[in-house]
């Protein structure tokens, strides 16, 4: 409720209200407001209304245009709407949404934010509980540019996988309002690099049910070979090299999914060809200086690191976004052509 302290709030609405605990809270801690709220459930929206028989409350499918266009909130105009959208697509691994009528594919998470958004239309904005990776996954990277034009989309808070019982997903209270709403910025990470260092980018290509052994072939890294590296130990497994993901060199070596630990964190110099598998990604730099000075960061500022690596579930990094904060932290990086 916080994002909407210095505004005058008289009408809210909850397109995925549920048992109605969102409305409750708006309701307890704003005076004199309307609460509108929307479910697809008939029986859900039934006890609503028996409980709280001042509440207008519709039966409505959020997902489907003609469903939600029909319900009487979908003619008005609302000062905020409160969110806590599906998470699961169950199979699916999208849905498509339209955003200023323009087909957008996205999770149903943001399927949500997106419809939401067009049939309240709230004036200073929507809060919404969303998983961490709708912020942060290429799946929603199209609907977060798109919605960008126009709002702006700021984290309040992250919250703790723990923070819901039965539940083990990172999640996000996102706020996004009309640009027309000013917020300050989201601070940036500090520059490390004031030399703009080059950075080749490379993402190991090598799944390991698909890699053959070979004693004549180049050494293996997998992501639990990082930590052996840094002890100064060499993979044992040679393994006939495939044309992506091949490093040599000075290189810091981060795993694709899950948080490296610091001391995994380290510059290595490789004196010949290595084969990255699928779940590695190198970082090349002409020198070691360069390289340390990224070590260092990473080791000492964790936010750069919590930055890198997100999603709901198991926390990854994505190339698009592991370029990005290099950019951002004052290096040239080049993504290797043959990984991409």
């Amino acid at each position: 409720m916080r994002a909407f302290e210095s505004h005058t709030i008289h009408s809210v609405a909850d397109g995925a209200c549920g048992d109605g605990s969102l409305l409750l809270a708006a309701e307890s801690h704003f005076t004199n407001i309307t609460c509108r709220g929307v479910d697809i459930d008939i029986s859900t929206v039934r006890q609503l209304r028996n409980k709280h028989p001042h509440w207008l409350v519709s039966t409505a499918d959020m997902l489907n245009p003609r469903s939600r266009n029909a319900i009487p909130a979908s003619k008005l105009t609302h000062d905020a709407v409160l969110l806590n959208p599906p998470f699961s697509l169950h199979t699916r691994k999208f849905v498509t949404e339209t955003l200023n009528h323009e087909p957008i594919k996205c999770s149903i998470a943001m399927a949500h934010i997106l419809a939401n958004i067009s049939t309240f239309k709230p004036r200073h904005g929507l809060s919404a509980i969303v998983p961490e990776s709708l912020m942060y996954s290429e799946t929603d990277h199209a609907a977060r540019q798109a919605l960008s034009h126009s709002h702006t989309i700021r984290i309040t808070k992250e919250l703790r996988n723990t923070t819901f019982s039965g539940a083990r997903a990172n999640s996000l209270i996102l706020h996004v309002t009309p640009k027309s709403e000013l917020h300050p910025p989201e601070p940036h990470l500090p520059l490390i690099w004031p030399n703009m260092p080059t950075c080749i980018v490379t993402r190991g290509g090598l799944p390991l049910h698909e890699a053959q052994y070979s004693r004549g072939g180049i050494p293996l890294i997998h992501s639990t070979d990082i930590s052996l590296l840094g002890l100064g130990r060499l993979p044992k497994r040679n393994v006939r090299p495939i044309r992506r993901g091949q490093v040599t060199g000075i290189v810091v070596l981060l795993p694709r999914v899950g948080l490296p630990t610091d001391s995994a964190i380290r510059v290595h110099c490789l004196s010949r060809n290595a084969q990255l598998s699928d779940c590695v990604i190198a970082l090349a730099f002409s020198s070691k200086q360069a390289a340390s000075t990224l070590v260092r960061a990473l080791r000492t500022d964790h936010k750069i690191l919590q930055r890198l690596y997100r999603g709901t579930g198991a926390r990854y990094v994505t190339i698009s976004r592991l370029v990005q904060t290099l950019v951002e932290l004052g290096a040239r990086p080049q993504v290797d052509d043959a990984s991409s």
